[in-house]
C-alpha cells in the first residue's frame, strides 16, 4: 500500500532550513538568563561586599582620623574620591569601614535565626502533638507583637550596642523560620520512609 504525500508537505519537509536544525539544544546557564540590569546589580553588590570584607587592605588608614585643614573637601578632590566631612574625615574610607558593621549586623542575625529556628521547628515537628502545640503556641506569642516594636522592646531591655541589636534581630527572625521548619517536618513525618527509619 502506497501513501500519497501532499506535494506542499513534501516541499516543506525537504526545505534546507528544516534540515539544518540541530537535534540537541544546548542548555543555557542560569547566569545567561539573568537580565543585564540584574547582572550589573550583582556586580555592584559583589564589589561592595568585597570592599567591606577587605577594608583593612582597601582603606588601611584610620577611618575616624581627620584633619581640620581638609574639612569639607569636595567630591573628586585629589586623593579624596568622595571628599571629606565636617571634621576632615575621608567619606569613602568611612563608608568602606562602616560596611563591615552593616554586613555583620545583617548576616549574623539571619544565620543565628536560621540555625535556632530550624532546630526549634524540627524538634516541634518530630515531637508529639502536645509538645508541638506548646512550642508553636509559645512562638505565636511573638507573632502577637509587630516585629519592629518587639525588636525595639528587646533592644531597650538589653541596652544599646551592636551585639544587643544582633540579639534583638535574631529573636524576631526565629518564629517565621521555626514555623516553616515545623510545617515541613510535620509533612515529612507522615511519609513511609520516616516510619521505616
Amino acid at each position: 500500500m502506497t501513501t500519497v504525500v501532499d506535494p506542499r508537505i513534501a516541499e516543506r519537509i525537504a526545505a534546507p532550513e528544516l534540515q539544518s536544525v540541530p537535534t540537541t539544544r544546548r542548555r543555557r546557564s542560569a547566569w545567561s538568563r539573568v537580565p543585564w540590569s540584574g547582572r550589573i546589580a550583582a556586580v555592584v553588590i559583589l564589589v561592595l561586599v568585597l570592599a567591606a570584607a577587605l577594608a583593612p587592605l582597601v582603606a588601611p588608614d584610620d577611618p575616624a582620623g581627620g584633619s581640620v585643614t581638609e574639612r569639607l573637601e569636595c567630591i573628586g578632590a585629589p586623593g579624596l574620591l568622595l571628599g571629606t566631612d565636617g571634621l576632615g574625615r575621608d567619606v569613602l574610607r568611612r563608608l568602606i569601614w562602616g560596611g563591615r558593621s552593616s554586613l555583620l549586623t545583617g548576616l549574623i542575625p539571619v544565620v543565628v535565626a536560621t540555625l535556632l529556628g530550624s532546630m526549634i521547628g524540627i524538634f516541634a515537628g518530630m515531637a508529639g502533638r502536645r509538645t508541638n502545640t506548646v512550642v508553636m503556641r509559645v512562638l505565636d506569642v511573638f507573632y502577637a507583637f509587630p516585629a519592629i516594636l518587639l525588636a525595639i522592646a528587646i533592644g531597650t531591655v538589653l541596652g544599646s550596642g551592636a551585639s544587643n541589636a544582633i540579639i534583638a534581630l535574631s529573636v524576631i527572625l526565629i518564629p517565621p523560620i521555626a514555623r516553616v521548619a515545623e510545617g515541613e517536618t510535620s509533612r515529612l513525618r507522615a511519609f513511609d520512609f520516616m516510619e521505616a527509619a
